[in-house]
């Protein structure tokens, strides 16, 4: 080998370094932009995952409000029919009252 083999070949050896060193420099500009991409899904699962919290804290206060509101309408609708029952009595016995006048009015 000559001097001139051994600098043509340290020419190809330095030019494959260049190369080598551009697609290093490449690929950790394609890692930055990889790690954040990352770090903004991260960011964006960790605020997803709040909302859901928040979300699950929501339905079961509306649950429980909604179970309190059921018990309320359940009394209501109770308390209606009760109130329906003591006006059919009242109604019975006004009736049976004045009967009862009527009968007493025409001895």
């Amino acid at each position: 080998m000559t001097i001139g083999d051994l600098e043509a070949r340290l020419d190809k050896l330095n030019d494959d370094l260049s190369s080598r060193d551009r697609e290093v420099r490449s690929l950790r500009r394609q890692l930055d932009g990889t790690k954040d991409e990352l770090s903004n899904i991260n960011h964006g699962r960790d605020v997803a995952v709040g909302d859901n919290r928040r979300l699950q804290d929501d339905l079961s206060t509306m649950t429980r409000e909604n179970q309190a509101i059921n018990v309320e309408l359940e009394e209501a609708i109770n308390e209606r029919e009760s109130v329906k029952a003591q006006i059919q009595d009242y109604i019975s016995e006004v009736s049976r009252m004045e009967d009862l006048l009527a009968a007493k009015v025409g001895l």
